[in-house]
């Protein structure tokens, strides 16, 4: 039996060793960029996050601030910044934040 031989040429082996390397530092480039890309996405959300918690900040303080200067704002910054109390009131410390 007599085995027919094909027309079809090979590349040469030069030719499919570089294919391999540039297959493989596409991968390693890609799957750089890919990395690189979730590291700047997951930034983005914590950035968003910060943004979002400062604008409520700035929120309340805006609301303070336009808050009437009467006795009643008074004796709420001097209880809140100064620690001071009225007659009689016994006032409790927590270590945790409101």
């Amino acid at each position: 039996m007599r085995v027919a031989k094909s027309n079809r040429k090979t590349a040469p082996a030069s030719a499919r060793i570089a294919l391999v390397i540039v297959l493989v530092l596409g991968f390693a480039l890609t799957g750089a960029l890919w990395m690189r890309y979730n590291e700047m996405h997951e930034k983005s959300e914590q950035l968003e996050k910060a943004v979002a918690a400062a604008k409520e900040e700035n929120e309340r303080l805006r609301e303070e601030i336009a808050a009437p200067f009467n006795d009643e704002y008074v004796k709420r910054v001097a209880r809140r910044a100064l620690g001071y109390c009225l007659p009689g009131e016994i006032i409790y410390f927590s270590d945790f934040e409101d």
